[in-house]
């Protein structure tokens, strides 16, 4: 479509064309457009000429016109503007919906163009506001709606309802819904959507549904809009009220009793029992059969037909062959044929007739028949009647002849004290009465008046018919029970049904007997109510169990009636109600924390301690389940317990290990047993679990151990000083006492030279010179050490062995003291430990120089011993000094030496071996001396002795721990590298720091 405002040249103009054109642009350009817009309003529904507005107001000229250029919305012949006055009119009528759907303001647009003598002057806007008027009315959906609910649908079903709608602005649109009046449990709901901010309606049970009494309803929702005057709009809704079986069928009669000839055929009826069901379909449909006993006892006799209740006869009574009973009691089974019948039975009883002749007829007259006794005969008689009063007349008729048509009449047995037939001539009797009755007491007498004539065999007739009393204003009223109890559901709102009906009977009857009920003072009116006529009390908020649990009150009774000797007379009754309790409690923890303690090694499943939640309401509600919940990331703690759900006691589930994990966290949460998803929450409370030490972990020696267990010491006889031979360390993975170690000799320090002391607690092995100086062939010393912890009650021990090797150095000239000090350092101690098989291989080489460097050893002998006070001396430099080799390497051949342990210098002074003679003889007194070794009581240090004595300055060799799996790794900032050095006066050897 192309756009009004775009001019199209022709291809080929001529020069006035061109100039028209020119002048026209000009004109365009000279235009002028109005942008401020002229408002206007005008109502909805206007007839058609209607005036809206003057447009040429305020514009001078009278060759001005005026046209509508464009309108917004574009609706055709919606306005109307004469071209010379510029009168602005309606169109055609206005229909505000129509043309502005859905929107809360209507506004039309108009481009007004005014062009003067012909030439477009100016554009002018013109809004035009179309203002609603209320002429709609409010719209359902669906005029009839039609449900059907199941007469056993619960309360507070919803149904959801299509609300109405309004075509015309907020300001006329729907205001309101309302149900019109109606019996019905029922209740319409408005409500906002909170997602779509829209009404919503629905229609709530409020009630339960009895198809039996109301089987249909018919409600209409009225909706109102908020225009004035207001206009509404209905929907219909109609509800049928589906049957389910929820009654039994009823008899007409408790009992029935019939008459049957003994010669009745096969095929007779003997009484029509009827039941009725008020259900509808099959269950109201009702069906007969007998009992399952009278099918066994008289069912070849008798059969029920199953739809029309009818007692027949199978054959006769007095059937040759068959034995006749006097009478026979039959019990009939009624059921309707819906889905879980219940049925229902009443008796009949059936007497038989003989027939051989006529039997006397009985008639007793001043009698009625009332339906509520079948067709037993009815006679009355006022209570408090005197003696002998009349009750009835009876006459006897009897058509026979003779003496079968003589007859006599007696009163059964039973009513010898009370009743009396006299006779008055002829077939004629009377009753009377021999005492004065009280109906409150018994109301109806039931008597049998049996006649029989004379004939052989007499033929007897029996009339059975009831004495009435009949009631006198005499009595008071009086409730039933003197107590009632029952019970409201906690919670629950006011209820149709009453709690309990209290029912106060006053013995006399009709208008003398009605009774009125009310509160008693100490009754809350706020909280109950009783109906005056039937006693039923109601119950008219929710209550809190937790708040109240029972609630005993008095409620009143009087007559209706004044009596004639005062005042309506007045008695009271006790009223028990129990709130029933519903869980509404949320268990709590007694504790916020618990802390437990459990020792370690206990078998699993032991207790470790107990939580408690207590929840307010009563059993079962109050039931509390446990469980446990740990940290995601802690596994330990999570496989080590469980939790008892019912009786909250921790235990564990596994061995616990203090030195593994000493203290555990875990948290208890409640629960609801019935709540599956846990909307409602629980409780929680957090519990430390401390495990105790248990003394199950033996010490664990580091120094000595298997691989590095020999201390090397040079003897000097002219030292007194006690000297330091090694520090014995071990640890204990146990805590306290049971961690507390003490170390003892056992073996190896004889009472012959208890040379060796050994401090009981910080494990420094001491050795002492002046006790005794071993010979030239005491080469070596084997110290048995046992570790002992302070548990209780079993302590635990761990023993090792620390070989001692001794060699004796004197003193050298004067001439040696420059290479003396080049090595004298203060004296300390030195491990030779395992480093691995390459020593052992250098102590073989040195093992096979020795017979060559013998000649060495005696001249270093006879010169003298130089005294080495390095930090770490093994042999001795030139001279020719001897030394005792290690004896670990031959212990353990092929294991080398091992680590040494940091010293105060890094330069060993020499290294001296040992010969082979010398190497046998220490081997041989080593075994000798295994052998006879005693354990016997360590030797100790008092703890007392001073520092002086404890000095490390006696010329042992310190050995320090290798490490070991169980000790933690020795600091190793310093490794030696042996290296041998051939010289003129011996073998040499230097370490040098790596």
């Amino acid at each position: 479509m192309r756009d009004p405002m775009t001019y199209h040249l022709p291809v080929r103009l001529t020069g006035w064309q061109v100039a028209a054109l020119l002048l026209l642009l000009l004109q365009f350009l000279l235009t002028d457009v109005s942008c401020l817009p002229a408002k206007y309003r005008c109502q909805e529904e206007s007839a058609e000429g209607s005036f809206v507005a003057n447009i040429s107001a305020g514009i001078d000229g009278s060759t001005v016109g005026y046209s509508i250029f464009r309108t917004v919305p574009n609706v055709s012949e919606m306005f109307r503007l004469d071209a010379d006055s510029g009168r602005l009119t309606v169109g055609r009528r206005l229909d505000r919906e129509a043309i502005c759907p859905q929107k809360d303001n209507c506004v039309v647009v108009l481009d007004v163009a005014i062009s003067n003598s012909a030439v477009l002057s100016h554009i002018v806007k013109v809004e035009v506001t179309v203002d609603d008027v209320n002429d709609n009315e409010p719209r359902f959906g669906d005029v009839i709606v039609r449900k059907s609910l199941l007469e056993s649908t619960p309360e507070s079903l919803v149904l959801e309802l299509s609300p109405a709608v309004d075509p015309d602005s907020p300001a006329n649109g729907v205001s309101g819904y309302h149900l019109e009046e109606t019996d019905g449990p029922f209740r319409l709901e408005v409500y906002r959507n909170r997602i779509t901010n829209t009404v919503g309606l629905r229609l709530l049970l409020t009630g339960r549904l009895d198809r039996e009494k109301v089987n249909r309803y018919d409600l209409r929702v009225k909706a109102v809009d908020a225009g004035q005057p207001p206009r509404t709009g209905a929907m219909t809704i109609e509800i049928d009220v589906t049957d389910v079986n929820d009654n039994s069928p009823r008899f007409a009669n408790d009992t029935y009793e019939a008459t049957l000839d003994s010669d009745a055929p096969a095929g007779t009826t003997v009484i029509q029992v009827m039941a009725s069901d008020p259900d509808e379909g099959a269950n109201g449909q009702v069906r007969y059969y007998l009992a399952k006993r009278s099918r066994v006892l008289y069912g070849g006799v008798f059969e029920v037909r199953e739809d029309s209740g009818e007692v027949v006869t199978t054959r006769r009574l007095n059937e040759t062959g068959t034995r006749m009973l006097a009478s026979y009691r039959l019990d009939v089974v009624a059921e309707d044929r819906g889905e879980n019948a219940i049925p229902t039975q009443t008796s009949v009883r059936i007497r038989t007739k003989s027939v051989n002749r006529q039997a006397p007829a009985i008639r007793i007259s001043a009698v009625h028949h009332p339906s509520n006794l079948s067709s037993l005969s009815v006679v009355e008689i006022s209570e408090n009647n005197l003696p002998m009063a009349f009750v009835c007349h009876v006459t006897v008729g009897d058509d026979d002849i003779g003496p079968s048509g003589q007859v006599t009449c007696s009163l059964d047995d039973d009513s010898d004290d009370d009743f009396r037939l006299v006779s008055m001539g002829e077939k004629k009797f009377k009753v009377v009465a021999l005492r004065s009755f009280d109906r409150e007491v018994k109301d109806l007498y039931a008597l049998t008046l049996t006649c029989a004539d004379l004939g052989t065999p007499p033929m007897t007739s029996q009339e059975r018919f009831v004495v009435r009393i009949d009631d006198v204003d005499d009595n008071e009223p009086r409730f039933v029970r003197p107590e009632y109890d029952c019970s409201v559901v906690e919670n629950a709102a006011a209820a149709v049904a009453p709690l309990v009906r209290v029912q106060a009977v006053d013995p006399d009857e009709g208008f003398n007997g009605e009774v009125e009920y009310s509160l008693g003072s100490d009754a809350d009116s706020r909280i109950f109510r009783i109906d005056v006529r039937t006693g039923d009390l109601f119950v008219l908020r929710s209550l809190d169990r937790e708040t109240m649990d029972s609630y005993e009150f008095h409620v009143r009774a009087r007559s209706s009636k004044v009596k004639a000797v005062g005042s309506a007379s007045e008695v009271t009754c006790l009223v028990h109600v129990t709130v029933l309790d519903v869980d509404d409690e949320r268990p709590r923890f007694q504790n916020a924390t618990y802390k437990f303690k459990v020792a370690e090694n206990e078998n699993s499943g032991t207790e470790v301690g107990r939580v408690k939640a207590v929840d307010l309401d009563l059993p079962p509600n109050d039931r509390v389940v446990y469980r446990l919940e740990f940290v995601p990331e802690d596994h330990v703690t999570a496989a080590s317990f469980a939790i008892d759900p019912v009786l909250g006691i921790v235990y564990t589930r596994q061995v616990l290990d203090r030195e593994a994990i000493s203290h555990h966290t875990m948290r208890v949460i409640t629960t609801d047993p019935r709540d599956i998803s846990n909307a409602t929450g629980g409780d929680v409370t957090i519990v430390f679990v401390e495990v105790d030490d248990v003394n199950d972990n033996a010490p664990v020696v580091t120094y000595p151990t298997a691989g590095d267990d020999a201390v090397h010491l040079v003897r000097n006889a002219s030292s007194g000083r006690r000297r330091n031979v090694a520090n014995l360390t071990a640890y204990d993975r146990d805590v306290g006492p049971n961690a507390d170690l003490r170390y003892s000799i056992v073996g190896g320090n004889d009472d012959r030279r208890r040379s060796y002391l050994l401090d009981p607690r910080t494990g420094s092995l001491f050795w002492t010179p002046e006790v005794t100086i071993p010979g030239a062939d005491h080469c070596a010393d084997v110290i048995d050490i046992v570790v002992r912890d302070n548990g209780f009650p079993v302590t635990l021990t761990s023993s090792t062995r620390l070989f001692v090797f001794f060699d004796c150095v004197e003193e050298e000239g004067e001439e040696d003291d420059e290479d003396d000090d080049e090595i004298d350092r203060p004296f300390g101690d030195v491990t030779l430990g395992h480093n691995g098989p390459s020593l052992f291989f250098v102590v073989l080489i040195m093992a096979m120089v020795l017979l060559v460097l013998l000649f060495v050893v005696v001249v270093a002998k006879v010169g003298g011993r130089r005294r080495g006070r390095s930090d770490h001396v093994i042999g001795s430099k030139g001279g020719g000094a001897t030394a005792a080799f290690d004896v670990a390497a031959a212990r353990y051949q092929g294991d080398g030496l091992g680590p040494v342990n940091r010293g105060s210098d890094e330069t060993l002074s020499g290294l001296v071996i040992m010969g082979d003679a010398q190497l046998d003889n220490c081997s041989r007194e080593n075994e000798t001396n295994e052998q006879k070794k005693i354990p016997g009581q360590a030797d100790e240090i008092d703890e007392s002795t001073s520092g002086n004595e404890r000095d490390n300055d006696s010329g042992c060799v310190d050995v320090s721990a290798v490490e070991t799996k169980e000790r933690p790794p020795v600091s190793r900032d310093d490794q030696f590298q042996i290296h041998f050095i051939g010289s003129e006066s011996g073998l040499s050897s230097r370490c040098h720091s790596n």
